[in-house]
């Protein structure tokens, strides 16, 4: 598979092995499943090797979901990771939740709530505390473009026609 991205790898692990644990499923099991060794599929759980797309294309439909959505990071991923960077600015900055506040625009009450991991963050929550932070805030669009351009690039094709495809959809997003 073309270089995967760490974090699509870390997407692939995570929804394994939520998969094996809501289906009590060993390696052994999933791995006989989908006719790969055992090995490979903990390799590919702890990131050091990346799974081929024959097998993705496999594992998706024996999991009985479209194969972006196994490489989709799912919001509360995304929200994860947003407030462990979150927490990490504030305390290399030295920042308190009263100054994020006033600097961002959002309450502390509202801004305890984000930290704490119990509420849904908004875009625009979102964009105002990268701002306030000077981080990036998570690009659903990019991060979306970026797994179809490997999906497309995994397909059975010419590839002057895949870059006529990725380039098509990149002019009709903008």
């Amino acid at each position: 598979m073309k270089n995967q991205p760490f974090f699509e790898s870390k997407i692939l692990a995570k929804r394994i092995c939520e998969f094996k644990a809501k289906n009590s499923l060993t390696y052994q099991q999933l791995g006989d499943a989908l006719g790969v060794d055992k090995s490979y599929l903990n390799r590919v759980v702890k990131m050091v090797s990346h799974m081929s797309m024959p097998v993705l294309i496999r594992l998706a439909k024996y999991m009985g979901i479209p194969l972006y959505v196994l490489l989709m990071p799912s919001e509360e991923m995304i929200r994860t990771e947003f407030v462990e960077t979150l927490k990490l600015q504030m305390s290399e900055k030295n920042i308190s939740t009263d100054e994020l506040g006033e600097t961002s625009g959002i309450s502390p009450i509202r801004l305890i709530e984000i930290l704490q991991g119990d509420s849904i963050i908004t875009y625009k929550e979102y964009e105002l505390l990268a701002e306030a932070l000077q981080i990036e805030a998570p690009s659903y669009q990019a991060d979306n473009l970026e797994l179809l351009e490997t999906l497309i690039f995994n397909l059975p094709m010419q590839d002057n026609k895949k870059d006529s495809v990725i380039q098509y959809i990149k002019e009709n997003l903008e």
